[in-house]
């Protein structure tokens, strides 16, 4: 009677043991699908992101480019062909810029902090140092920050471009001090310059506006102070990238 009773406790121990590990597996299975559903409901949304920016990006340049070309055909306008093909063959060349990053950012070896800060440095010194301003870029990246997404990857660096090209254009000025700090918690992207800062009263062009809707796009917040100068900021927290 004791060998039959304790044979029964053996086998109910081992059913039980072979529900435990179903049970687990399962639980195993369903996180992996859960993984799995938020990569497919990422790589989506990224996606959507990159071909809505490849068609205000370069779908805008080369509407610009097609109109200029009409414009230069027209006799009206003969007096100003020679201005008009130099502005074609600059958005041209920005095309090429374009396209170019956009494919690129579809590589994800390359979508990384690293790549980011060798654009950041590359473009700034560039553009700045080609008109005879001083350029200064601090660049520090966290060991334990999150890794770098490609639509953060893109709208840190369409930020960037804006708020240089703008600093060329409108800023009026010598210097220009740039400071990107990515950490475990958060990313912070500072442009600062010593120009005459913006105008209250002058109506601002589509340049903030587009930086504060890619600045929400990443859950982030953008500060603008200006008054000797312009500082430009970009926080954006970990959740997000």
């Amino acid at each position: 009677n004791s060998s039959f009773s304790y044979a029964h406790v053996c086998i109910l121990i081992f059913i039980s043991a072979l529900w435990l590990i179903k049970k687990q597996m399962h639980k195993d299975m369903e996180k992996q699908l859960d993984r799995y559903s938020q990569e497919i409901d990422q790589r989506t949304k990224e996606k959507q992101f990159l071909l809505k920016d490849l068609h205000d990006g370069v779908g805008g340049l080369i509407t610009t480019i097609k109109f200029l070309a009409e414009m230069a055909g027209d006799k009206r306008y003969q007096g100003n062909t020679g201005k008009m093909l130099s502005t074609i063959t600059d958005l041209s060349r920005d095309s090429i810029t374009e396209i170019k990053r956009f494919i690129s950012s579809l590589d994800e070896k390359e979508t990384d902090w690293e790549a980011l800060s060798a654009d950041f440095s590359y473009f700034g010194e560039n553009m700045i140092e080609s008109m005879g301003l001083l350029f200064n870029i601090r660049i520090t990246i966290d060991q334990k920050a999150p890794k770098l997404n490609t639509v953060v990857y893109l709208n840190l660096f369409r930020i960037y471009k804006e708020a240089l090209t703008n600093i060329v254009r409108h800023a009026g000025a010598k210097k220009v001090q740039v400071i990107l700090e990515a950490g475990e918690k958060m990313v912070t992207l500072e442009v600062a310059d010593d120009g005459q800062g913006i105008e209250k009263k002058k109506k601002q062009g589509r340049g903030l506006a587009n930086m504060q809707k890619r600045a929400s796009e990443m859950g982030g917040d953008l500060e603008i102070e200006s008054g000797k100068g312009t500082r430009i900021k970009i926080v954006i927290p970990h959740i997000f990238l």
